[in-house]
């Protein structure tokens, strides 16, 4: 049976012994397993989701300018002496004021003299331990409200302590 006639010619006909004629159907099964492993993986694994576009409030956002913080830097060297240790002990700091708007600057600066006297009356009143605070968050708190309360147009958003000496 390896060699067949051909009913129309007489011809031989060679049938491909070996491995060589499983070759085309190996090459097939491979095809077929890998697309089905692949529909497998595509079904099991979900797809990885598409950022929604931005709207275009988030857009304007983005688009915004960012502006520097405004500080008025003209409460330097106030000397203080906490009630708790009267005679005992001094306290020098130097503070600069985070505004919102260059109004308020300006503000500070035409009423340098009321902001400075009702700041050094606040922290007159102020502890020992207050100034010892290494976060100094009550303090910063207080003065904010204080000068805020003072101002017309309040617009002090933060107190940063720049310099302090205690003696």
């Amino acid at each position: 049976m390896a060699n067949e006639e051909n009913a129309e010619g007489g011809d031989k006909v060679d049938i491909p012994s070996g491995p060589g004629r499983y070759f085309v159907f190996v090459l097939l099964i491979l095809l077929m397993e890998g697309a089905v492993g692949y529909w497998v993986l595509d079904r099991a694994v979900p797809a990885p989701e598409v950022p929604q576009r931005e709207s275009q409030e988030e857009a304007e956002k983005k688009k915004e300018v960012w502006k520097p913080p405004i500080f008025y830097e003209g409460m330097k060297d106030l000397v203080v002496e906490p009630t708790s240790v009267r005679g005992k002990s001094m306290v020098q700091l130097s503070l600069a004021i985070q505004v919102d708007d260059q109004a308020v600057v300006d503000e500070l600066t035409l009423r340098h003299t009321v902001v400075w006297d009702l700041i050094l009356r606040h922290l007159e009143l102020l502890k020992e331990p207050d100034f010892r605070d290494p976060t100094k968050t009550q303090l910063k708190a207080d003065l904010v409200q204080v000068i805020n309360a003072e101002l017309k147009n309040p617009g002090v958003v933060n107190v940063f302590v720049t310099d302090i000496i205690t003696q």
